[in-house]
């Protein structure tokens, strides 16, 4: 069995143990997303992969 400091690198734990770091995820968080959609219209990636679940023809 390993312990949680093995899983983490040095970094990992810093950002793990520092409350700033949690303040900022908890604040993202609560922010409003957009639809997956959308941002794919918006990164120009909607049309790319045809047959694709979210592609503009619509067939999966």
């Amino acid at each position: 069995m390993s312990t949680v400091d093995q899983d983490y690198d040095d970094e990992d734990l810093a950002y793990i143990n520092d409350p700033a770091f949690w303040k900022m995820i908890n604040e993202r968080r609560k922010e409003v997303g957009i639809p997956w959609a959308e941002a794919e219209k918006l990164l120009g990636l909607d049309d790319q992969v045809p047959g694709h679940a979210h592609s503009a023809d619509g067939e999966a």
